[in-house]
């Protein structure tokens, strides 16, 4: 277990300063910002953050925009890097 966690630590370090998808569990979010910082719990800093939602037809449509946002890393699915 201890191994995993190192590699997780490793790879989450690469997308510091990069723009990433963070998957919800709630309600069918995602959040897409540029990722500033993050913790041993995976609890995540962005910065220009915005929001999609999942609309009744089962499309993203933008729902908010944020300067900064904290996510809580046990509300995460998973995180991705946009190219």
């Amino acid at each position: 277990m201890g191994s995993r966690n190192v590699n997780v630590t490793y790879a989450m370090k690469d997308f510091i300063g990069k723009k990433v998808k963070v998957k919800v569990r709630l309600y069918g979010k995602y959040l897409m910002g540029t990722l500033k910082s993050f913790d041993k719990y995976s609890n995540v800093a962005l910065e220009d953050v915005e929001e999609y939602m999942m609309n009744d037809e089962g499309d993203y449509e933008k729902d908010s925009e944020y300067s900064h946002a904290l996510v809580r890393g046990d509300s995460i699915v998973n995180i991705s890097l946009i190219k």
